[in-house]
């Protein structure tokens, strides 16, 4: 935890999180409890609110606004903002987990909802039609391993929507894609260039491309599988060459881009050449 504040970063991530599941989750089942719905079937309008879109664009925000306060104070934020990013997704897990144990009884208390009579498998199959029930509390499994699971699966299958929404439900994957264009924003600023326009694909890369004074047709294989290595590969070498960073930390840059230009970008390093 070295150039870390602890007591800083817990801080940041409670108080962001808490955020998150109150804009998503309590918001949502005190939706179900005051309209009395019980069953997702029966959500109606609610859908268009409560979904993997909406919850995917709240949990950016957030984790955005937590990443921008500590980077506010902190010269050397890249380690902090992993922590931070960390604590936010697991104590949102925790929050989001007592919230459905809070509101079950609650909904029993003043809706009397009828009880399911059935039991084994079947039983699981209701828990995940109803809109109150108390799941297992499995934080590993829930976070670090189904969702991998879920992309596996999808993959073998070629399903390329259960792939994406597999993606987004993922808050470890959404967290690195977030610190990559996070990252890639402040480069650009520290190139004096706008940071807006990391966020912008193609323009992204042609933006590097620039940057680094190689040639525009570059972008048709960089966006070629495996073939865009070899380009990304040159264009992160002249970036390192630029912040005074070994060969060696290009590699990285290629193959593991969220971490090292994180490294690079969201560390007040001197002003680049």
């Amino acid at each position: 935890m070295r150039n870390i504040e602890l007591k800083e970063v817990i801080k940041i991530s409670i108080k962001y999180s808490l955020f998150f599941v109150l804009f998503t989750n309590f918001i949502e089942k005190s939706y179900y409890l005051i309209f009395n719905i019980q069953k997702y079937e029966d959500v109606g309008i609610g859908q268009f609110i409560f979904n993997p879109i909406s919850y995917m664009l709240v949990f950016i925000i957030t984790l955005l606004l937590a990443h921008k306060k500590y980077i506010k104070t902190n010269k050397n934020a890249f380690n902090g903002i992993l922590f931070i990013t960390f604590f936010f997704i697991v104590i949102s897990y925790l929050v989001a987990y007592i919230n459905d144990f809070i509101f079950y009884p609650i909904n029993e208390l003043i809706n009397n909802p009828v009880e399911q009579k059935n039991t084994g498998i079947m039983s699981l199959f209701d828990a995940m039609e109803n809109t109150f029930s108390t799941s297992s509390f499995l934080p590993i499994f829930d976070l670090f391993v189904l969702p991998f699971q879920n992309i596996k699966n999808s993959i073998i299958t070629l399903d390329g929507y259960a792939f994406i929404l597999s993606v987004i439900r993922s808050k470890i994957l959404l967290s690195t894609i977030i610190i990559f264009y996070e990252s890639l924003f402040y480069l650009f600023n520290k190139f004096n260039r706008s940071g807006y326009q990391a966020l912008i694909p193609i323009k992204n890369n042609l933006m590097l491309l620039e940057l680094t004074n190689n040639p525009t047709w570059w972008i048709i294989p960089i966006y070629i599988p495996f073939v865009r290595f070899i380009p990304k590969y040159l264009i992160n070498l002249d970036i390192s060459k630029k912040i005074d960073k070994q060969n060696s930390f290009v590699i990285g840059m290629t193959l593991m881009p969220w971490y090292f230009y994180g490294l690079i970008s969201l560390n007040k390093i001197n002003a680049v050449q």
